[in-house]
């Protein structure tokens, strides 16, 4: 059975597994690394799920397959946006539509707090950014590197380069 909801301090263990997972396959994605989130401890992930950056899984017969979560964040131009971040499927589930559903859930959650949603996507990334197109998210004209971001990628900051993704909640 599918559920998607937010993530809690008794899923902690659950996520912590998801995100060495996502940090282990795919480190260029992510503004953190395998060995400082192998060092937390299930306390450690469970305050990180109690705090303002909120959380959302997708869940099949009891077994976490996608991650995603957000949090306000304001742009220079003064408008606030719901920042999505650190998505990832476990790839048996990619295709099953099951992180859809966790967009979905993240987009109800943060209408009222926001009029729209944003997703920094690197420019390589290429399944990601037709991931977020296919939601109804629609680039930005201009890309930005991740360093100008303040996004803290591995590698080379300056030379990945991100493109915003937004959508109306």
């Amino acid at each position: 059975m599918l559920a998607v909801r937010r993530l809690r301090v008794a899923d902690a263990a659950a996520y912590r597994d998801i995100r060495l997972e996502a940090l282990a396959r795919h480190p260029e994605m992510f503004g953190s690394s395998l060995d400082r989130e192998s060092a937390w401890t299930e306390a450690d992930v469970a305050e990180k799920l109690e705090g303002d950056f909120r959380t959302f899984g997708g869940f099949e017969d009891g077994a976490l397959l996608a991650v995603a979560g957000w949090h306000p964040k304001r742009l220079e131009s003064d408008e606030v946006v719901a920042a999505v971040n650190a998505v990832y499927c476990r790839p048996a589930a990619r295709g099953s539509g099951i992180i859809d559903k966790v967009i979905e859930a993240i987009r109800d959650d943060a209408r009222g707090s926001a009029e729209r949603m944003r997703a920094a996507v690197a420019i390589y990334n290429a399944g990601g950014r037709r991931f977020f197109e296919k939601l109804g998210f629609e680039p930005a004209a201009e890309t930005w590197t991740a360093e100008k971001m303040g996004l803290r990628l591995h590698g080379d900051p300056d030379a990945v380069e991100i493109v915003d993704y937004f959508a109306r909640i």
